[in-house]
């Protein structure tokens, strides 16, 4: 799918450009519609979850000597086996301001997706009786009998449910220091952007009441089984990318003409360091190496309602990847129990989204 769309979005702008040679106009600044400079949009979609696994690859510190027994307890989990292979709704808002040289941009989405399903035969160590056998899954906190743990023991068979929430908020500088012209009827406008995205996210997993604890793993962890574990994480992301719009007059209404836009970015990040530098809230601070990319087709039909207002309805195509690995930051071994993870862990994670947005340009 991103490959597909990064072709479409190059052909698009290369036909086109080809087309305009002949009678271009270079300007400077964007091309502006009807000299409407503020747009206000709300939209509803759907969220696809297209890969998504957490692995754990090796154990953060070693405080048993030189035993790897560790490694036959390394697990892998994907959210399909957690129940999120389903499409989830998505809301949103969009706010823009235009200025010849420079476009503000506010982009905010809510999502809640949920899921129930029931602990299958996840590999395990070998030499773990049936009875032990399952989810062993890490959480932010789960409760048995008024004290709290981090890990959580879901046994074959077992149902759950489990529920995600997430906002993502993100603001945008363009920069856009031209626009080409073909007639009257054609203007494509370039730009360049910079951007931070503040995430936030909150996960539940209940398994039932809490009923009793194992021991698991080399060295042996305490985990409750069934309960209901939680967790949330938050910081921004800062994101550098470029991209454009094509705008087709499509005659005249009442007010103005109405514009048929194409809209198309890329954005991507690449970072190599402390997840404190990012703002995440963790009292586990790790080193992480994260790779973002971004991919957004957009199309929208502008019709003038009256001398200073268009109604504004159209849809977007978005596709997210992303790959991170955590691994425990460098501390003393006093530290190392306490305030390091158990695993370093490799996440990767894709996401497409369809969107459907209306509202107003003044």
């Amino acid at each position: 799918m991103m490959i597909s769309m990064k072709r479409l979005l190059v052909v698009f702008i290369v036909v086109l450009s080809g087309s305009l040679a002949a009678r271009a106009e270079l300007s400077g600044g964007r091309a502006f519609a009807n000299d409407r400079s503020f747009t206000l949009e709300g939209s509803v979609g759907t969220l696809r979850f297209d890969k998504g696994t957490i692995e754990e690859t090796k154990r953060a510190y070693d405080n048993s000597g030189n035993n790897e027994d560790y490694k036959a307890y390394l697990s892998k989990y994907t959210l399909e086996e957690l129940g999120f292979d389903g499409s989830y709704p998505t809301f949103g808002l969009f706010v823009e301001k235009q200025w010849k040289f420079l476009s503000l941009q506010l982009d905010a989405e809510y999502s809640h997706p949920t899921a129930s399903a029931t602990a299958d035969m996840h590999p395990t160590a070998s030499g773990v009786p049936d009875r032990q056998k399952g989810y062993y899954i890490g959480v932010n906190k789960v409760t048995y009998q008024g004290k709290d743990y981090e890990y959580m023991f879901i046994p074959n068979g077992q149902d759950f449910d489990a529920d995600i929430q997430s906002g993502i908020v993100e603001l945008k500088a363009l920069i856009t220091p031209c626009h080409l012209t073909g007639g009257d009827t054609l203007a494509i406008t370039p730009w360049v952007y910079l951007g931070l995205m503040g995430v936030w996210g909150s996960y539940e997993i209940d398994a039932g009441p809490a009923r009793g604890l194992v021991q698991y793993e080399v060295p042996p962890e305490t985990y409750v089984v069934g309960g209901k574990g939680s967790g949330d994480a938050g910081g921004a992301i800062p994101e550098i990318g470029f991209g454009g719009e094509v705008r087709v007059s499509l005659g005249p209404m009442r007010g103005g003409n109405a514009q048929l836009v194409f809209l198309g970015e890329v954005g991507f990040f690449k970072f190599k360091g402390s997840t404190d530098t990012l703002g995440f809230d963790s009292r586990r601070e790790k080193d992480l190496d994260l790779d973002y990319m971004n991919m957004e087709l957009r199309l929208m039909l502008e019709l003038p309602l009256w001398e200073h207002c268009d109604f504004v309805i159209g849809a977007s195509l978005e596709k997210v990847t992303a790959t991170a690995d955590l691994d425990s930051a460098n501390r003393s071994v006093e530290d190392q129990e306490e305030l390091s993870e158990k695993y370093d862990k490799h996440i990767e994670l894709e996401t497409t989204q369809l969107r459907v947005m209306a509202g107003f340009r003044f």
